[in-house]
């Protein structure tokens, strides 16, 4: 090439269009990149601030639910007695009932018990007690508290009875309720304040209200025959019912309490002592 040629070659208007193009295409290369990392980084920012406040809505969620007392946390074994109290009942059908209580500092404690039985004999069974702490709630009372629990199984009567308290073993001191159960739809007598399980439900006859029955003796002639109003707890609940007349069966749940007869007999004189009264009763399956 001749000498000058060269440089008048770079200098063309086709060297100068291809570098002019060139500088264009990576310019809008480059703008075109940069607004890629600028939504890139958008999205970025967008997640991670989302994150923030999700984060801090649990947060606060977490302390709302706390104070109100509907969050829980597992109870330290130290916190609690690591000593178990129950009652132990029996049916020659082979149902064992376990009713205790675990000692707390306050009120605000939560039991749950379960019943794990080896197949042995005579059966090891282990029952799985576990205790858990309401979160600051502003109503617990402090103060040694019993807070109950209630477990059944079956096993024959050798069975060998343990106890773990959150996982650990436990000390557990079972008192032996003998005749204390008996057969669903089986007559019941009852003193005041006495209470038995009919198959897996506690009845208990807690007191007379009131009793107007026409006396037995002395010739006394009544216009209405009376009623005696009882005071009955079962399954925890409330039961309210009258003998001979008025309300004398009542449902609870799947169940049906009948009032069968109450002794003694009304007299024209004083009027018996509580203690003496007792009930005949009789629980069945509704279904």
């Amino acid at each position: 090439m001749i000498p000058g040629c060269a440089y008048l070659h770079s200098h063309s208007p086709d060297a100068w269009y291809n570098k002019s193009h060139n500088r264009k295409r990576h310019y809008f290369w480059y703008m075109n990149h940069k607004t890629h990392l600028k939504a890139d980084e958008r999205v970025a920012r967008i997640f991670i601030w989302t994150g923030i406040i999700i984060a801090a809505l649990l947060v606060a969620l977490g302390g709302f639910t706390g104070r109100v007392g509907f969050r829980y946390r597992s109870a330290s074994v130290g916190m609690i007695s690591n000593n178990i109290k129950a009652d132990h009942h029996y049916s020659d059908a082979g149902l064992h009932i376990v009713e205790g209580w675990v000692m707390t500092p306050s009120e605000c404690y939560e039991t749950r018990a379960s019943a794990r039985v080896a197949e042995s004999y005579p059966e090891q069974v282990v029952l799985e007690v576990s205790v858990r702490q309401l979160l600051q709630s502003e109503s617990c009372a402090q103060g040694a508290t019993g807070i109950p629990f209630k477990v059944s199984f079956r096993a024959s009567s050798e069975a060998r009875i343990h106890a773990t308290l959150n996982g650990r073993p436990a000390k557990l001191t079972l008192t032996e309720r003998q005749g204390s159960l008996v057969p669903l739809g089986s007559p019941l007598d009852l003193k005041i304040r006495e209470e038995r399980f009919v198959g897996n439900t506690k009845v208990r006859f807690d007191a007379v209200e009131s009793d107007s029955r026409c006396p037995t003796d002395g010739g006394v002639a009544c216009i209405q025959a009376g009623e005696a109003k009882l005071i009955f707890t079962v399954g925890g609940k409330p039961v309210r019912l009258s003998f001979p007349g008025g309300k004398t069966s009542a449902s609870i749940g799947s169940h049906v309490l009948k009032v069968l007869e109450l002794q003694p007999a009304a007299y024209a004189g004083d009027v018996a002592d509580d203690i003496q009264y007792r009930a005949t009763v009789q629980l069945e399956s509704s279904r």
